[in-house]
């Protein structure tokens, strides 16, 4: 992407403010014209995975509780100031609307830890109206934070 000012960086260390230790790595980080404090960051997450037996793992769960929460859980580690992030959901079997199901049942029954509104889940996008896309809209103390999620069918042909 040689001349743009869009720079996108795997794994980027986020530090503590206060005492500047390490809190995390953001997956995925969008960055512009040299203004590393406003970013856009990307939590990446495997779901519907196969294991050698054949059985299908939702990791539902680990997406909603150990991804989403990294952006508004009660401790959040990404976006801090920010009002919006990402998730992808690796779709490892290909069934999105089985990975869209199980990942908003997650989000409703954990709705408190994702800082949301009761039986409030998985939206349909603002930005995007396709099936593979949905977002989520969290009350954050000092602001509302919307986590767009991108569900990408992975072939393991």
């Amino acid at each position: 992407m040689n001349g743009l000012p869009l720079k996108i960086e795997r794994e980027v260390s986020i530090d503590d403010p206060e005492t500047g230790e390490e809190i995390g790595r953001i997956d995925l980080c969008l960055t512009c014209d040299h203004r590393s404090e406003v970013y856009f960051a990307f939590e990446c997450k495997r779901l519907n995975v196969i294991d050698k037996n054949g059985r299908t793992s939702s990791l539902a769960k680990e997406y909603v509780m150990n991804g989403m929460t990294r952006f508004v859980g009660s401790e959040p580690q990404y976006a801090i100031g920010l009002k919006q992030g990402g998730m992808i959901g690796y779709v490892m079997n290909g069934k999105i609307d089985g990975a869209i199901t199980a990942v908003n049942k997650q989000i409703k029954d954990h709705y408190k830890d994702l800082q949301m509104k009761p039986s409030k889940g998985l939206n349909p996008s603002s930005r995007l109206p396709e099936n593979l896309t949905r977002e989520s809209l969290h009350h954050l103390p000092d602001r509302e934070f919307t986590i767009h999620h991108v569900f990408l069918p992975v072939s393991t042909i």
